[in-house]
């Protein structure tokens, strides 16, 4: 995911200067990969007010009552220009069923 996607470089390349909304755009996608919850965590450990309860409550909420996130949203919704404008970039990770 991280090798073919522009938005995720940024998110770990920016983690702390990121908004909420760029955040949760991320969380969204990671918690769906093979070991997604993990890496969220490790993810979100970077934040100065990291809690691992209140992470894995958001994490659990974006798993069961959000979508994840495709690239059109985060171009126009979240801001991230890095997103192709026909909305594909490839970037595929292996998705827990």
């Amino acid at each position: 995911m991280l090798n073919n996607c522009a938005f995720m470089q940024h998110v770990q390349l920016n983690f702390k200067k990121l908004s909420y909304n760029e955040k949760l755009a991320a969380i969204t996608d990671i918690v769906r990969a093979i070991d997604g919850v993990e890496v969220a965590h490790n993810i979100l450990s970077q934040a100065e007010n990291y809690s691992y309860k209140i992470s894995d409550e958001k994490i659990n909420e974006c798993l069961t009552n959000m979508n994840p996130q495709n690239c059109e949203y985060i171009r126009t919704s979240v801001g991230f220009k890095g997103c192709p404008s026909n909305g594909y970039i490839g970037c595929y990770a292996e998705v827990i069923e």
